[in-house]
């Protein structure tokens, strides 16, 4: 199928689930269904090459570097506090959390400190990875749920990655 063809039927079928999205987006959010806004496709298939593009950087970077945060945990208490220390060293700025459907409907517009303040809420809500983003990549937050192979019971491997390279 050509891109135009492509493009147009992942937006026809975004147009049929984005009121389903919205509602799963608002409870998440903890906000009001109305006040769901989505960005639209292109924007969105920017920001996600921006940020899968930062990935290899970033996973060389993280070790060395001040601006890239990475930690690996089973302690919920681990997230919770590094949450708290990016919330607390960064302004409030726009960001788009890129959600599962995300590459239909747009990524939905959102906050830093909304997206920091509802992480648990977004990822348990229906075991989906937090994934939030500014439009040119250079500022990004997610945290992913795994289970732990290494644990000898059921314990869930939280880990959590962050960069900011505009300052």
């Amino acid at each position: 199928m050509n891109t135009r063809l492509n493009f147009l039927a992942r937006r026809e079928h975004g147009r049929r689930i984005r009121p389903a999205v919205k509602l799963r987006a608002a409870a998440k959010l903890s906000i009001p269904p109305e006040a769901v806004e989505f960005v639209d496709l292109e924007l969105t298939d920017r920001a996600n090459k921006s940020l899968s593009d930062r990935w290899d950087t970033f996973r060389v970077r993280s070790q060395y570097d001040e601006s890239h945060i990475r930690v690996e945990t089973t302690r919920r208490t681990d997230i919770v506090e590094t949450l708290a220390a990016i919330r607390k060293a960064n302004d409030d700025i726009p960001m788009l959390l890129i959600h599962e459907d995300a590459s239909y409907t747009g990524a939905i517009q959102t906050s830093l400190h909304q997206a920091i303040d509802r992480a648990f809420a977004i990822c348990e809500f229906d075991a989906e990875d937090l994934i939030v983003t500014s439009e040119s990549g250079d500022i990004a937050l997610t945290l992913e749920y795994f289970p732990d192979p290494r644990a000898p019971e059921h314990v869930e491997l939280m880990r959590l990655n962050w960069w900011r390279e505009d300052h």
